[in-house]
């Protein structure tokens, strides 16, 4: 189902595409309602939007519910959504952008773990990097077992042209390297993950949605949050993550991990970087963070479990994150 943008015709190759992938692996695969459409960069209606992923999570026999892709306006499904009913009946999300918007919520509210990771649009069959091979580890682990993930050898630039060419993987052509803000050439953190996407997660502080604090205070273990950026300013990072800070979200942290971004960066006026925004709001916490790391909308992706217990280590560039189901 499409929580928040639908497929469009010119998009329906890809689709068929990755849905014979998914079942010569085996999976039978249910199509929603609201898997296609376009009404106003939505799938549907938010009602019908929030009916149809009910009617899927509700349904015994899906297991795991993979949106298309993100959009802009998940947001106002929220409000419909029953959370008593989602929490008795746990089913795997998975998927980033603005899908982040709906994984966070049922984390925070439901105490239910959600996965980031790969939109199904990106998940075809001749995606053969290390990271996108392996989007079903955190379907597969079990409770008490843990699953590990390295950071990749190269990352994507530019977009590939899914209309023009329905199966067009990533085009991973720059070298990766993760990085530490401290300089620090040795890391290692510990904790519970929690974030997404920060374009659409600062829209949920001071909601019911964004209760960050009272989810913290269930656990021992202090949070590692991970955030990244699509198209935030530097200007506007730096007000998304004061907002988060005000709220107390960072009151229990042990540390950050930040993904790659395309946005644009200083211009040469304010010359405010997205590092100057980072130094400002964060760095006084005294904590590790890790930038430059494999998340989000500079493919390809680590897979995150929000609410998993990890061990992130870094070293000379490259990372390593183990996660437990416990």
């Amino acid at each position: 189902t499409a929580p928040s943008s639908g497929v469009l015709k010119k998009h329906e190759p890809r689709l068929k595409h990755v849905i014979s992938y998914k079942e010569e692996l085996g999976y039978k695969v249910e199509l929603g309602n609201c898997l296609r459409g376009n009404l106003k960069s939505t799938s549907a209606s938010a009602k019908d939007r929030s009916n149809d992923l009910m009617k899927l999570i509700l349904n015994k026999n899906v297991k795991a519910i993979i949106p298309p892709w993100g959009g802009e306006l998940l947001i106002e499904v929220l409000q419909h959504l029953d959370f008593k009913n989602i929490r008795a009946n746990p089913t795997w999300l998975y998927g980033y952008s603005d899908i982040s918007t709906l994984l966070f919520a049922i984390t925070v509210k439901t105490n239910i773990a959600s996965i980031h990771g790969l939109n199904l649009m990106d998940c075809i069959a001749n995606q053969n990097d290390a990271l996108s091979s392996c989007w079903e580890k955190p379907l597969q682990a079990k409770l008490n077992e843990s699953f590990t993930q390295e950071s990749s050898e190269y990352y994507q630039k530019e977009w590939g042209d899914f209309e023009k060419d329905p199966l067009a993987v990533f085009n991973l052509t720059e070298k990766t390297s993760w990085k530490s803000f401290s300089g620090t050439p040795k890391v290692k953190m510990s904790g519970r993950l929690l974030g997404g996407c920060l374009d659409v997660l600062q829209c949920l502080v001071g909601t019911p949605y964004g209760e960050v604090p009272k989810f913290a205070k269930q656990f021992a273990e202090p949070l590692i949050f991970y955030f990244e950026n699509c198209e935030l300013s530097p200007f506007d990072q730096a007000r998304a993550l004061w907002s988060m800070r005000y709220a107390g979200w960072f009151d229990h942290v042990s540390g950050f991990l930040i993904g790659r971004t395309n946005a644009i960066d200083a211009d040469s006026k304010d010359k405010y970087s997205f590092l100057d925004s980072i130094q400002d709001v964060l760095a006084d916490l005294d904590v590790p963070i890790i930038y430059d790391a494999d998340i989000g909308h500079v493919p390809p992706q680590i897979n995150l479990v929000n609410g998993a217990l990890s061990v992130l280590e870094f070293e000379n560039g490259l990372g390593k994150i183990t996660q437990y189901y416990k």
